[in-house]
């Protein structure tokens, strides 16, 4: 196993020049090689021996928000998160396991699920300075503007730790300095900027759950208050391109230019629209597994072509009243497959046979060929489904509180979309653009806002912007 070589190097440091047990490439300084080439399997290595740090070393909770608090400062969230996992969830200072792994969520780049628990610490305890500052920064970080602004608003600084208080005067003030530049250079005043800002984030969520006809609308409405802002004309041309009418396309993005000549990526997709002669194609998936019932659950715009749904990330959360009937319900049901679990947390995968499917083939093993459709996470009493399009989630949420039986023990508590890289752990709200190849990122540092296009070869992406 490569976990297993991993050790084995680490126990001996590595040797100058040896071959690297996963690519096979010679090694000038291994520690190096692994981390810069190999980044994801480091930290599955180090999860994996703080498991092992962890069944023969029990701690409590309370050492357990400690010991995950010292991972933090050692910039290593992955562990922060391996030790909270298993806390129970009656645990007293809930609020302060919730602010821990939120940050931690954030450092490891699954803004999702890290604004989500900090929302549910700061419920727990409104009142927490530092919660409020910490919200506003990851928010900030999405380009959420509004949203960073109401819990800015809420933020006390005198109310903080004294060594925290400067320190968020100057970071409060800092974005208001930054908000007044954007006001200043589109010629409107900060609460018309706040509320362009709330409508454009509402539009772009919009986008992204496939409501294309509403986006449009409330694009339309940013712009009656906010003509100096190229970006929702840009992403009214990302929607028509995405239903193939070019002209639409190429009129929207030629407005947004006449706004903002400079504006870098109304020139790349108007390019991009062009060449690919105004049919970039979508990222799919299939819905072969599912039955003529179940697809009616697919939301507007999701089916494409028969057998294929549009790619399209998403993220539930539900809060869970008796987790052990939802233990039971998981186990009873044959497409769930417990892949992990404690105490007090469960982690299962959800897949369904695949007939036309060629794994055995390609593996070279004997066995059924099955399509992994989601994944589910029981931690703090909170469940986490993840499917990578919207008839799948629709699909498991009706498994869940139909075939399970367990409507009664779960109340949703939340629905998130996510762009393209959003299942990779990138902001919900980071830029997508049009890609010809993934080798053709404009230059970052231009982009402003989030910002929807496609690609030639379908791609609906995001940019490496924040």
């Amino acid at each position: 196993m490569v976990s297993d070589s991993l050790t084995h190097m680490s126990k001996r440091r590595g040797k100058k020049g040896e071959m690297c047990p996963v690519c096979g490439e010679r090694m000038k300084k291994p520690e190096d090689h692994l981390k810069k080439k190999h980044p994801k399997l480091v930290v599955q290595w180090e999860v994996e021996r703080f498991q092992k740090y962890l069944m023969m070393n029990p701690l409590d909770d309370v050492s357990k928000v400690g010991v995950a608090d010292r991972m933090m400062e050692d910039d290593k969230p992955h562990l922060a998160l391996e030790v909270l996992k298993d806390i129970d969830p009656d645990f007293p200072d809930m609020d302060v396991a919730f602010f821990t792994a939120g940050q931690a969520a954030q450092k490891a780049e699954d803004w999702v699920t890290g604004t989500y628990l900090l929302r549910k610490a700061m419920a727990m305890n409104p009142d927490l300075p530092e919660g409020h500052f910490t919200l506003a920064m990851m928010l900030m970080e999405q380009n959420r503007f509004y949203d960073a602004h109401v819990e800015l608003e809420k933020l006390d600084p005198d109310l903080a730790e004294p060594e925290n208080r400067d320190y968020f005067r100057k970071g409060k003030a800092a974005f208001y300095m930054d908000v007044d530049d954007i006001c200043n250079s589109r010629g409107i005043d900060r609460e018309t900027f706040l509320e362009s800002d709330r409508m454009f984030q509402g539009a772009y969520d919009l986008m992204i759950a496939l409501d294309y006809d509403g986006a449009i609308e409330l694009f339309e409405r940013v712009m009656d208050i906010d003509p100096r802002y190229p970006s929702p004309l840009g992403n009214i041309g990302t929607i028509h391109s995405l239903r193939g009418d070019k002209e639409k396309a190429r009129k929207a993005l030629e407005r947004a230019l006449t706004i903002d000549p400079d504006y870098t990526l109304g020139m790349h997709n108007l390019e991009v629209i062009d060449r690919a002669g105004g049919n970039p194609g979508l990222m799919t998936v299939s819905t072969r597994m599912f039955s003529k019932d179940e697809l009616e659950l697919a939301p507007p715009n999701a089916l494409l072509n028969p057998g294929f749904e549009r790619l399209s990330p998403r993220i539930s959360f539900f809060t869970v009243k008796d987790r052990w009937r939802l233990r039971r319900g998981l186990f009873d049901f044959d497409e769930f497959l417990v892949l992990d679990e404690g105490d007090h947390f469960l982690e299962a995968g959800w897949s369904r046979p695949d007939p036309e499917g060629r794994m055995p083939e390609i593996m070279g093993f004997e066995g059924e060929s099955r399509s992994q459709l989601g994944h589910l996470h029981l931690r703090w009493g909170i469940l986490k489904l993840f499917t990578t399009s919207a008839t799948r989630m629709a699909v498991l949420k009706n498994i869940l509180l139909n075939d399970c039986g367990i409507e009664d023990v779960v109340e949703e508590d939340g629905d998130f979309v996510l762009d393209m890289m959003g299942s990779a752990g990138k902001p919900i709200h980071s830029v997508p653009i049009i890609l010809e190849n993934l080798e053709s990122f404009p230059d970052s540092s231009s982009f402003n806002g989030c910002e929807g296009v496609l690609s030639r070869n379908g791609s609906f992406q995001s940019s490496p912007y924040m």
